[in-house]
C-alpha cells in the first residue's frame, strides 16, 4: 500500500519533509531564531498546523471506510483548512514585517533629520563626498569617515545618490552602514522586518505544496458526482 494519496516524487518529498520538525522549520522558519524574535509563537503555531494537516492527510491512506474518491475529497478539505491557516499566519508575518520596517525607518529619519542651521556645512560635506567618490577607493574612505562623523552620515542618509556622485548600489549600502552604526535600534527593526519578509515566499511555497501533495484534484472533484439515494 502506498504511503501517500499522491505518489509523485515532488509530493513524497514535500510530505516527508513536512512530517519532521526539522523539515517544518526549514519550510516555515525557526521559531527560536533571534531574527524572528516576537513572532516565535506564531511560527510555532504554524508548524503545528502543518504537522496536524500532514498527519490527517497521510492517515487517510489507511482509511478502509472510504473509497479513493472519498479519500481525496477529504484530503482536499484538510488541505484547504491547513492552507487557509498558513495563509493567515503569512499575512500576520507580512504585517509585522511592514510595521518593523516602518518603525525602523521612522527612527532613522528622526535621527538623521537635516536641520536648516547646518545647511551650509551640509553643502560643503556634499561637495567633499563628490570629490572623494571620484577617486580610487573614495567610497571606502567616505564610509570610514562616516562611521565617526554623524553629520556626514546624515548627508549620506538623506541626499540622493546622483547629488553625491555615488552609484545607487554603493549609496544604498552606505545608508545601511550608517544606520547600523549610528542608529542601531532602527537598523535592528528594519533588519528583523527584512528577515520576516524573507519568510513569506516560504509560506507561499508551503501552501502550494499542500494543495499539490495532499490530494489529486481530478479524483477529489469526482465527489461532486455523488448521488444521494435516500
Amino acid at each position: 500500500m502506498p504511503l501517500y494519496l499522491v505518489n509523485t516524487p515532488t509530493a513524497e518529498k514535500f510530505l516527508t519533509l513536512a512530517n519532521t520538525g526539522a523539515g517544518r522549520r526549514a519550510m516555515l522558519g525557526d521559531a527560536d531564531a533571534e531574527k524572528f524574535k516576537g513572532m516565535g509563537q506564531t511560527i510555532t503555531d504554524a508548524q503545528e498546523v502543518l504537522r496536524k494537516g500532514v498527519e490527517r492527510a497521510v492517515a487517510l491512506v489507511q482509511d478502509r471506510t472510504r473509497t479513493d474518491v472519498a479519500k481525496h475529497a477529504a484530503a482536499k478539505q484538510i488541505a484547504e483548512s491547513t492552507a487557509k491557516q498558513l495563509a493567515f499566519t503569512r499575512n500576520q508575518l507580512a504585517a509585522k514585517a511592514e510595521d518593523l520596517m516602518q518603525d525602523g525607518q521612522a527612527v532613522a529619519d528622526a535621527f538623521f533629520e537635516m536641520r536648516g542651521e547646518r545647511s551650509a556645512i551640509d553643502a560643503q560635506i556634499m561637495n567633499w563626498v563628490k570629490e572623494q567618490a571620484a577617486t580610487d577607493g573614495g567610497v571606502a574612505q567616505i564610509r570610514k569617515t562616516a562611521m565617526d562623523e554623524p553629520q556626514l552620515a546624515a548627508v549620506l542618509y538623506n541626499a540622493p545618490n546622483f547629488l553625491l556622485g555615488i552609484n545607487e548600489k554603493s549609496h544604498s549600502k552606505l545608508r545601511l552602514d550608517v544606520v547600523e552604526k549610528h542608529a542601531p535600534s532602527a537598523y535592528k527593526a528594519m533588519d528583523q522586518g527584512v528577515e520576516l519578509q524573507g519568510l513569506l515566499p516560504r509560506y507561499d511555497k508551503a501552501i502550494a505544496g499542500i494543495h499539490s501533495s495532499f490530494y489529486n484534484p481530478t479524483i477529489a472533484d469526482q465527489a461532486a458526482s455523488h448521488v444521494e439515494v435516500a
